[in-house]
C-alpha cells in the first residue's frame, strides 16, 4: 500500500513539474489578452458570452473571477450545475438594469476559458444589443486578466526564485562534493604511487636477498671444500709428524747407545 502511494505521489509530482515547466515556457512572452463573444450552453439554453482565455488552473481562475465581481458589485455567487451564478447584480457602471451573472469555466492544455454571461432576464448582453455595455464588460475582463497575470507572474517568479536558490545550493554542494572527490582521487593516486614504490623496493630487496642467499650458498660450498682439504692436509701433516717423530726417536736411541 505504501509503495503504491509513493508511486502515485511520484507520478503526480512529475506531472505537476512538467505542467509548471510548460507554464513557465508559455509565460516567456507577454500574453495577448483578447475578449471574444460566442454562444454557450447554460441549462440547455444558448446564451451569448464574453469569452476570455488565460493561463492557469480552472479552480484558481474561477475563485479569482468570482472574487473580482463580488468585490466590485457585491455579487453573491452560488454554484448551479457546475457554473457560478449571481442573481440581482447591480452593475451601474456597465448597464442600468439588474442582471444575473453566469460564469462558466473550462480548462485545456494549461489554458482556462472563462465565459461570462450577462443575463438581462432571458436575453444575454451582446455587442449588437448594447455595444457600449459590451465594451465595458470587455474592459472589465481585460482588467481582470491583467490582475490575474500580475498575480500569476508574481507566483511563478517567486517559485522560480525559490527553485533557483535551491538549485544554486545544490550546485554549490555538487561543486564541493566534486572538489572533495578530486582531493580523494589525488590522495588515492598518491597512496597508490607510494604502494607501487614500496612494492618495487620490496621486490628489489627480495632480489638482493636471493643474490645474498646464492652467494652464501657458494661461500658455504667453498668453505666445505676448504674444510675437506684442511682435513686431508691435517692427515698428511700428521703422517709427516709421526714419521719425523719416529726418526727422532730412532736417532735419540742411537745416541743413547753410544753412551754405553
Amino acid at each position: 500500500m505504501l509503495k503504491s502511494l509513493i508511486f502515485f505521489a511520484s507520478i503526480l509530482f512529475c506531472v505537476n513539474l512538467h505542467s509548471q515547466d510548460e507554464l513557465i515556457e508559455s509565460l516567456g512572452t507577454a500574453p495577448a489578452i483578447q475578449i471574444q463573444e460566442r454562444d454557450v450552453k447554460v441549462q440547455k439554453s444558448s446564451f451569448n458570452a464574453f469569452s476570455l482565455k488565460v493561463h492557469g488552473k480552472s479552480s484558481d481562475v474561477e475563485k479569482d473571477l468570482v472574487k473580482y465581481f463580488s468585490s466590485r458589485y457585491k455579487a453573491e455567487f452560488k454554484k448551479n450545475k457546475g457554473n457560478q451564478e449571481a442573481l440581482g447584480v447591480t452593475m451601474s457602471d456597465v448597464i442600468n438594469e439588474t442582471v444575473t451573472l453566469i460564469l462558466l469555466f473550462d480548462e485545456k492544455d494549461g489554458m482556462v476559458t472563462a465565459d461570462v454571461v450577462v443575463d438581462l432576464g432571458g436575453k444575454a448582453l451582446d455587442s449588437n444589443f448594447n455595444s457600449s455595455a459590451a465594451d465595458r464588460i470587455e474592459s472589465l475582463l481585460k482588467t481582470f486578466a491583467k490582475e490575474h497575470y500580475n498575480g500569476l507572474y508574481q507566483s511563478v517568479i517567486s517559485d522560480q526564485e525559490k527553485n533557483f536558490s535551491k538549485e544554486e545550493k545544490n550546485m554549490s554542494k555538487a561543486v564541493k562534493e566534486g572538489e572533495g572527490l578530486v582531493k580523494s582521487k589525488e590522495q588515492r593516486t598518491a597512496d597508490m604511487a607510494k604502494a607501487e614504490k614500496e612494492i618495487t623496493d620490496a621486490l628489489a630487496k627480495i632480489e638482493q636477498l636471493k643474490a645474498d642467499i646464492e652467494k652464501a650458498k657458494t661461500d658455504v660450498s667453498n668453505l666445505e671444500g676448504e674444510i675437506e682439504k684442511n682435513i686431508k692436509d691435517q692427515e698428511t701433516q700428521k703422517s709427516v709428524v709421526e714419521k719425523e717423530q719416529q726418526q727422532l726417536n730412532k736417532l735419540k736411541a742411537a745416541a743413547e747407545g753410544l753412551k754405553k
